[in-house]
């Protein structure tokens, strides 16, 4: 009975010069089967005969293997291409994970099963073998075609946050591409990293055309309306934020469940952020939250939503980058930033007399808000409507006079938009 090597690897060992780093034999056969023989040296050696050297009159029989510097590789399904290991240098701390397989290995679904006895259903690392990778042309033999050569089968599941079997892929859109596979060739389409399409997860909507923000919030917004009705307490403010998403979603309670406080956070950039008070989900997706006071002026004030799909269960997108942030000024799918700047009607975050012109034309109608209606930046006396009276406040609020609290002229918001 010759000595046979099956789902092997023999990497990165050592022999004299006389070769066979990886196998050495004398006057025998020996069978490599679906295994990995790489980085093997003979001295310094790293040929063939580093690999697997035959000392005597005896043959290597050698199939469906990636073997470093094999003569005709592409006969008897063996290769020479790099195996593509995750960490052959174990730059980390994990040792284990040295010589599993990456994603694009040319050793995925490319061995022969036929000699792997049907009771070995885990590799070494105990995870499930005969693994068929959904992004992979099977370039194997026997039945089945998608074992992988070497020691570890790769699972393109590892490390995926969401509900993920290789042998049922998720198609979450309907469009007859794997979604592991459309992410695998556009990372873009997977910002939080969880594994899933972000199309197929629950996010904030931010905005909507001829929609006020007090139906229907966006980022991004500076509520440029006074902030007081008595020039001594600040008293005037948004106090209830109405988010949209888009589709229905759950929190803490679980599925089909109202949404709670907790299913959402809360903060700013610098003052005092009020709490929420209460959420109404009764029109869910649209969600309304109401808050204990008024917003700190000059600051940034963030809501959080923290919830998943009624439908998928997946949780809502959140940017992987910069501790969930995606940076200065961009909307973000799981929160929406709101400025308190009182005469911002230009939105530049800061106090001119550019607002009294901003203001002027939007009476006119000669100005289109960025977002939003009209009324969102020029109801500043927060009556409801827009009418001379707001011209006056807006004047008040630049001057100093009350019901002001102070002179607004000159004044910007504390930070830029979180």
């Amino acid at each position: 009975m010759i000595p046979e090597f099956i789902a092997c690897s023999l990497v990165e060992n050592e022999a004299g010069s006389n070769g066979g780093g990886g196998i050495y034999f004398e006057d025998c056969g020996v069978k490599v089967v679906s295994s990995i023989v790489w980085d093997n040296k003979a001295g310094v050696q790293t040929n063939y005969a580093a690999q697997i050297r035959d000392a005597g009159s005896g043959s290597a029989n050698v199939d469906y293997s990636c073997v470093k510097n094999i003569p005709n590789p592409g006969t008897d399904g063996n290769i020479d291409d790099d195996p593509d290991f995750l960490d052959p240098t174990g730059a980390d701390a994990d040792t284990l994970n040295d010589f599993w397989l990456k994603k694009d290995s040319p050793c995925i679904d490319a061995s022969d099963s036929t000699d792997l006895p049907s009771g070995v259903t885990d590799d070494l690392a105990e995870s499930t073998r005969r693994i068929d990778d959904p992004c992979t042309t099977d370039t194997g033999t026997g039945t089945p075609t998608y074992v992988d050569m070497g020691t570890y089968e790769y699972d393109r599941c590892f490390g995926v946050q969401i509900a993920c079997d290789p042998a049922n892929p998720l198609d979450c859109d309907s469009n007859s591409e794997v979604d592991l596979c459309e992410i695998d060739l556009m990372p873009g389409l997977d910002m939080d990293a969880n594994g899933g399409l972000d199309s197929c997860q629950p996010a904030i909507v931010h905005g909507a055309a001829n929609t006020s923000f007090a139906a229907h919030a966006y980022g991004g917004y500076v509520d440029p309306r006074r902030e007081s009705n008595n020039g001594v307490d600040f008293n005037e403010s948004i106090e209830e934020i109405t988010i949209v998403f888009t589709e229905s979603v759950y929190g803490l309670a679980g599925a089909n469940q109202s949404l709670q406080i907790g299913d959402f956070e809360i903060g700013s950039t610098g003052g005092t952020a009020p709490t929420i008070t209460a959420v109404d989900s009764s029109n869910n997706p649209t969600v309304s939250i109401l808050l204990s006071g008024p917003l700190p002026v000059q600051e940034w004030t963030t809501i959080e939503a923290n919830v998943s799909s009624n439908a998928t269960g997946y949780a809502i997108v959140e940017i992987e980058a910069n501790n969930g942030d995606a940076g200065v000024g961009v909307d973000e799918p799981d929160r929406v930033d709101i400025g308190f700047l009182p005469c911002d009607v230009n939105q530049n975050q800061a106090c001119d007399v550019f607002d009294l012109l901003k203001l002027s034309q939007y009476i006119q109608g000669s100005a289109t808000p960025p977002m939003g209606v009209v009324l969102d930046y020029t109801d500043i006396n927060r009556n409801g409507s827009l009418d001379p009276f707001d011209v006056l406040s807006l004047r008040q609020l630049l001057d100093g006079v009350s019901p002001a609290t102070q002179v607004w002229l000159g004044v910007t918001m504390a930070s830029g938009r979180p």
